[in-house]
């Protein structure tokens, strides 16, 4: 259905196994189509809370700014997904 194993195991919330995939080499920037729409899976981990998710993405990921942004926006996300995220781009803003 277009969803990456990156994408499966953020969607599920399996940080373990994400963590392997990213050892492994795995591309986790590559945004699938859900309903049409393209969402990265830090997108999705976002949206469903993931907070070690999130953090393995924010850490082992290429992920730019506007990335982080744009998941700042997804509506509901909790406090901690957003810290980690706002933690990111402070972190990124000292790398100008």
């Amino acid at each position: 259905n277009g969803k990456t194993l990156v994408y499966l195991a953020c969607q599920e919330g399996k940080d373990i196994i994400l963590n392997y995939f990213l050892d492994k080499g795995l591309l986790a920037t590559i945004p699938c189509q859900i309903d049409g729409v393209y969402e990265t899976p830090l997108e999705c981990a976002c949206r469903w809370g993931y907070v070690k998710v999130v953090q393995l993405l924010l850490d082992k990921s290429n992920y730019k700014k506007n990335d982080i942004k744009k998941c700042l926006k997804i509506p509901g996300i909790t406090n901690a997904v957003e810290t980690k995220l706002r933690e990111k781009l402070k972190e990124l803003k000292g790398d100008e």
